[in-house]
């Protein structure tokens, strides 16, 4: 009896040993993977702290944007402790769902996955590549506005066309063609054009005659000038709106300013009524109390 049992503990021994050996080994290799910084560490850092821990705008003394910052802390004490991510005040607080703070009341939890990754590199040593500093408008996979500007300068430097219209909008014209295609066959290789609105317009058009006798140039003209939209929530394929035979101002479907605005916005999923900041006493919007959508240029 003694033997069977002698016998029956080995192995059960035997096992246990195996099975703690495994998850020694699955252990090591997990803690052998660090999260590689520029892929995993900065862009949440950027994404998830720099609005409230730049360089310009350290909360609480607190500079998330360089190796020295981020041991150095702020008023709270250094924000990790290399090797202890128990010990660390940054994880701490993102864990208790304190960093970021609520936004318009609205809580913005970073999501567990991120939090493991900040741990385990943190357990790792906190690995920070030598003078590399973090900038909030890294952020350029997750933004939601980007400005593209063509030109720039004065007069034939940029789309001024007061000298030569056609010899101006043709050079620059010639500039942005290849590029504004890429950009939308890059959108739409990578599945993202459905989820991205594009606008590309100018604040004005030119006018529909020269600016005199001998000056090809011409004049600024407000009143009648094109723009044109694509990507998600557009109606494509349509055009939208007149201007009369001299292409001077628009004379059906005329569309201002506001109603830009408000279209874009209801593509955004936002109510230009609603979305309101509180500035001087007064509720703000983007467009004041006016602006229509421009419901036959959204898709449905």
């Amino acid at each position: 009896m003694k033997g069977r049992l002698s016998s029956f503990l080995a192995k059960r021994l035997g096992a246990v040993f195996h099975c703690a050996l495994a998850l020694a080994i699955c252990s090591a290799g997990a803690l052998a993977d660090e999260p590689d910084f520029e892929r995993d560490i900065a862009p949440i850092i950027a994404k998830r702290c720099l609005e409230c821990h730049d360089a310009d705008k350290a909360s609480g003394g607190l500079n998330l944007t360089n190796h020295e910052g981020i041991l150095l802390g702020g008023e709270s004490g250094a924000a990790l402790v290399p090797g202890k991510p128990q010990e660390s005040y940054l994880i701490e607080r993102v864990a208790a769902g304190e960093m970021p703070p609520e936004s318009r009341g609205i809580a913005q939890p970073i999501p567990g996955e991120e939090i493991a990754l900040l741990e385990v590199w943190i357990a790792a040593g906190a690995n920070w590549p030598a003078d590399r500093t973090l900038n909030i408008y890294e952020r350029t996979t997750d933004v939601r506005f980007v400005q593209l500007y063509s030109g720039g300068g004065h007069l034939d430097d940029t789309w001024d066309a007061h000298v030569n219209v056609e010899s101006n909008h043709g050079q620059h014209a010639m500039e942005i063609d290849q590029p504004i295609a890429a950009l939308l066959n890059d959108l739409a290789q990578r599945g993202l054009l459905d989820s991205t609105v594009i606008l590309f317009g100018g604040e004005f058009g030119r006018m529909p005659f020269s600016e005199g006798q001998g000056a090809p140039g011409r004049n600024h003209n407000p009143y009648g000038f094109s723009m044109w939209m694509a990507g998600g929530g557009v109606k494509g394929g349509i055009s939208y709106g007149e201007t009369d035979d001299f292409g001077f101002e628009a004379t059906v479907d005329k569309a201002h300013v506001h109603d830009i605005h408000a279209t874009l916005l209801h593509m955004l999923g936002l109510d230009h009524e609603l979305l309101t900041y509180f500035y001087q006493g007064r509720n703000e919007s983007l467009t004041d109390v006016h602006g229509q959508v421009l419901h036959e240029i959204v898709a449905s």
